[in-house]
């Protein structure tokens, strides 16, 4: 039987950080809308579903969806693990692509590697969203991948606050437990060192991407962002 292979994605605007970073423009696209489109050019997703919360404040961020044509899961803002549980539910998950949307330049070719990866190998988790396992992966092109088995079983176990905030935490917590499968790196993602941060955490992280991804559309590819990376390093370097 084909297993249906749903990317979640985790928004809001409610940011304690950066207030508001969703709608920040990159290129003249707003975060959100970057990370939504990213997600929908990857070839082994069968759907895609923003996982939001039900505060007023986070109707931008359904309007960028529904305008995408993407479905909408609104749950709690404290209780993550539940609103990813509760959306892949209604999305008929059976593989759970997470995807944090404080990264815009996920990239579906990555994401695609990560599904790949889980489906041929079938362990616990399969990552590319962090370095590890011996991959240096830059934070912001990546995903992690689990069976909706495994997600729904952390929503009805876990119980520690962490582990409700950061959905997997549990999984890595007790990684002696499970089998955590780092996806092999390519050569032109790979910067050479391990979490390279090209994710949107604080307003500076949004300007160094506003500079490295000066002239970038949303169809560029991680390789090519990386490209643009290693320049920007080399003048940083050079100043």
């Amino acid at each position: 039987m084909t297993e249906r292979v749903v990317a979640i994605i985790q928004a809001r605007m409610g940011s304690q950080r950066f207030p508001g970073k969703m709608m920040e423009p990159l290129e003249g696209e707003p975060l959100m809308a970057w990370v939504l489109r990213r997600c929908l050019r990857a070839q082994r997703l069968d759907g895609v579903v923003l996982a939001t919360t039900k505060h007023e404040r986070d109707d931008v961020l359904c309007a960028q969806a529904e305008h995408l044509g993407v479905p909408v899961y609104r749950g709690s803002e404290a209780d993550v693990l539940a609103r990813y549980d509760e959306a892949a539910a209604e999305a008929q998950a059976d593989i759970v692509v997470r995807i944090c949307a404080d990264r815009p330049l996920v990239a579906p070719e990555v994401v695609d590697l990560a599904v790949k990866t889980f489906q041929d190998q079938r362990p616990d988790l399969a990552y590319n969203h962090i370095s590890g396992g011996g991959q240096r992966w830059p934070r912001g092109f990546g995903a992690e991948v689990l069976s909706r088995e495994l997600l729904h079983w952390l929503a009805v176990n876990t119980t520690q606050q962490a582990h409700r905030e950061h959905v997997t935490l549990y999984v890595w917590d007790r990684r002696e437990d499970y089998d955590l499968l780092a996806v092999p790196c390519p050569d032109d993602i790979d910067p050479g060192e391990p979490d390279i941060a090209l994710d949107v955490d604080h307003p500076a992280d949004l300007e160094r991407l506003r500079e490295i991804c000066a002239g970038c559309d949303i169809a560029s590819p991680a390789g090519a962002i990386m490209a643009r990376w290693r320049q920007w390093r080399a003048a940083h370097a050079a100043a």
